[in-house]
């Protein structure tokens, strides 16, 4: 046989070894054998506490005992492999992939095709590890806010750097794309509409400009401060407004408008007399004031802030592109926030990050809540495919493939394992350009071209490749692996907001945001049943403190977090009681068009709006489904270290139990969320929506993390 066994499996696989450009890395993924005795396994069994088998994880070759090919079927495909010129050939332990080098045509051409001598045991190939010279993700493919369709005209954005509570630095977006020719800012009072104050500017006053050029953005609840530009685009005129002076009668302008006693508001006059409508500040963009460090997300979720790790356990976060981070921007983190913990228990993985890119502040963010919620734990941020086209485009889908098998053939994988990287999943695409076809505004395959152009819109490529990778996050938690994914930004029908409706592909980005309206579009991972899906809060300040509500734009989140019911998975018993009686208690209610029989996302949520993150040096504020995955997955260490110090196996697979807790304890495990929408993304509200209610929910979960409950939960 022409391959040889892979023994063990270091978690970061080979780079890819092209030699000019004549050889291309791929994986072969052979067909699986009894993948659904080994679901019920997973589900009755090893993540069932109620069994005796609790916590018995699968080794890499056991796991192949299982599921994987025959010797036969093995030598079979080797051989044709060896024969077309096939270098490096390796089977992994798992014994259902092959890795290999092949001459890059023959590995497009197999891609398209599995050739006839071997299609009875080989599912599809995939290349990885495209080594493309990174490249910053142009805004013509980013996701923006569409100030065409902004709830107000035109949108401002505040924020109070001002050296005291009455000064503000304020931006304003005309709605046209021309430099205004005035700008007038006035006050008035929410409950009365009266105008309280003069004009407060004017454009004599203001720095107008594309901006891109602007020397200061607002700290965005989306990333980091340029990521302004990419929600109201690089070159779309911005006015900026530099420590604005109100009136001393005013005083904490910047919370009185928070709480909705002052609006804020501008009036655009364009070269050719065109005078705008009142434009007040836009909820969509709007920024919160009280932060949610890792100290005040603690005390919420009732987990020490002096607790740190003992037990040897070990987490990780994963991405790709750009992904990565600073020991500086970490250790400057810790410092910040007096975390008990410092950067020699963190390690960077594979390949190197980009800090010019998207997914580095991903990066950033991830690792700092992760180990800051677990400190002192071993954690490592892992990077596996550095390319551009796995940042936010198609090379994401085989990417994470190749993870996720390297994963399950480590002989110790880690305990927990977050991912906040996704985009809408194959289904959801495939779905839209079928209709979008239908409907006339173009063929299939033009309309998956645009789709998968867009930046982490579309990054799966076919039912297959998500189907593998789906079973690779069961094969973890028969590992022992607790996987958590995020959920998303854009509420129940978006990636993270509608399509640009602009150039040559306007029709069609107008049609696929009218489908988006009318379906579900669940997003992926989340949508898988074998992660625990994690949704976003945002805190409010009532009379008792603060309390969770949905996290959602039209509450001025800043993003809306994912909630769905996946076209693609079946909903796994573990969950279908309370689904079911969320749909019953809201059978009159309509939630447009989604699959009532699939897998429900989120499980829970964690806090997911102004979280503050340090990036080159500086401290910025971001928020989404981002934020809570690592913040929640570093919770769930904190179980798993107190398990294994009391002797115990890591939790391994999280719902099965989780759900089965819930079902008498869910009161002292989750703060239950009963307030918000899923209908809007950002920049864009649908007229259909999930709602959050008491209970689990299809917006919010079981609602917010309590550490204190599920450490009872999950203690023996």
């Amino acid at each position: 046989m022409g391959c040889k066994s892979l023994v063990a499996v270091v978690l970061v696989c080979l780079c890819a070894s092209v030699y000019g450009d004549s050889r291309q890395d791929v994986i072969v993924a052979l067909k699986q054998n009894n993948i659904k005795e080994l679901e019920v396994l997973l589900v009755e069994q090893i993540s069932n506490p109620l069994s005796s088998a609790y916590g018995d994880y699968l080794t890499p070759e056991e796991l192949g005992a299982r599921i994987g090919a025959s010797d036969q079927a093995l030598a079979i495909v080797c051989d044709f492999l060896e024969a077309q010129g096939g270098e490096n050939i390796e089977i992994l332990p798992t014994r259902d992939y092959i890795r290999l080098s092949l001459a890059s045509h023959k590995a497009s051409r197999y891609e398209e095709n599995v050739p006839n001598e071997i299609e009875e045991f080989v599912q599809f190939f995939t290349r990885v590890g495209r080594q493309n010279p990174l490249k910053i993700v142009s805004s013509e493919t980013n996701r923006v806010v569409n100030v065409y369709e902004s709830a107000s005209a035109p949108p401002l954005v505040f924020s109070g750097f001002g050296s005291s509570t009455e000064h503000l630095n304020v931006w304003i977006v005309p709605q046209q794309t021309a430099e205004p020719s005035f700008v007038t800012l006035r006050l008035f009072d929410s409950s009365s509409g009266a105008q309280v104050s003069q004009d407060l500017k004017n454009l004599e006053d203001m720095i107008c400009q594309p901006c891109e050029d602007l020397q200061v953005h607002p700290q965005s609840s989306s990333f980091n401060q340029m990521k302004f530009c990419s929600l109201v685009g690089q070159k779309h005129t911005v006015c900026f407004v530099d420590d604005l002076h109100v009136p001393s009668t005013f005083e904490h302008i910047s919370e009185d408008i928070a709480n909705g006693l002052w609006r804020l508001s501008g009036k655009v006059t364009y070269p050719g007399g065109e005078v705008s409508e009142e434009g007040h500040d836009d909820a969509l963009i709007q920024l919160a004031l009280k932060e949610w460090d890792p100290n005040s997300q603690k005390e919420e979720y009732e987990l020490s802030t002096t607790a740190v790790s003992t037990s040897g356990a070990t987490q990780i976060v994963w991405g790709t592109g750009s992904y990565g981070y600073s020991s500086s921007d970490l250790n400057k983190f810790y410092e910040m926030y007096d975390i008990p913990s410092d950067t020699t228990y963190v390690e960077a993985e594979g390949e190197a990050g980009n800090p010019t890119g998207d997914n580095y502040v991903e990066a950033t963010l991830d690792i700092q809540y992760l180990s800051a919620m677990a400190p002192q734990m071993e954690s490592a941020c892992v990077n596996t495919d550095n390319s551009t086209d796995a940042e936010g485009g198609a090379g994401f889908g085989p990417a994470m493939l190749q993870f996720a098998m390297n994963i399950n053939a480590m002989s110790n994988p880690p305990n927990v394992i977050s991912l906040s990287l996704g985009s809408l999943s194959w289904a959801s695409c495939d779905l839209m350009c079928t209709q979008a076809q239908a409907l006339g505004a173009g063929s299939y395959s033009d309309c998956l071209t645009y789709v998968q152009s867009q930046f982490q819109v579309c990054m799966y490529t076919s039912a297959d490749q998500v189907n593998r990778i789906n079973d690779e996050f069961m094969k973890m938690g028969a590992r022992g692996v607790s996987v958590f994914a995020a959920t998303g930004d854009g509420g129940n029908h978006f990636s993270f907001g509608p399509f640009k409706p602009f150039g040559p592909n306007k029709q069609l980005a107008q049609t696929l945001n009218e489908i988006s309206c009318n379906y579900t579009l669940p997003t992926f991972p989340a949508a898988s049943p074998w992660v625990t899906g994690v949704g976003a809060s945002q805190m409010e300040n009532g009379p008792s403190g603060y309390y969770p509500i949905g996290c959602a734009t039209q509450t001025g989140g800043g993003i809306t977090g994912g909630a769905a019911f996946s076209w693609q998975f079946a909903m796994p018993s573990y969950q279908q009681t309370v689904v079911q009686s969320y749909l019953t208690a809201h059978s009159g209610t309509d939630f447009g068009n989604f699959n009532s029989s699939g897998r429900a996302y989120p499980d829970l949520t964690g806090i997911g709006s102004s979280i503050p993150i340090v990036v080159n040096g500086r401290k910025t504020v971001v928020g989404g489904t981002s934020c809570s995955t690592p913040e929640v997955a570093g919770v769930f260490s904190m179980i798993n270290d107190a398990r294994i110090n009391q002797g115990l196996p890591a939790i391994g697979f999280v719902n099965t139990r989780l759900y089965q807790a819930a079902a008498t304890s869910a009161s002292s495990m989750f703060v239950d969320i009963t307030e918000g929408n899923s209908s809007c993304g950002i920049g864009k509200c649908c007229a259909t929506g999930f709602v959050a209610a008491p209970g689990w929910d299809s917006f919010t979960g079981f609602g917010n993390i309590l550490f204190s409950g599920l450490l009872d939960a999950f203690s023996t």
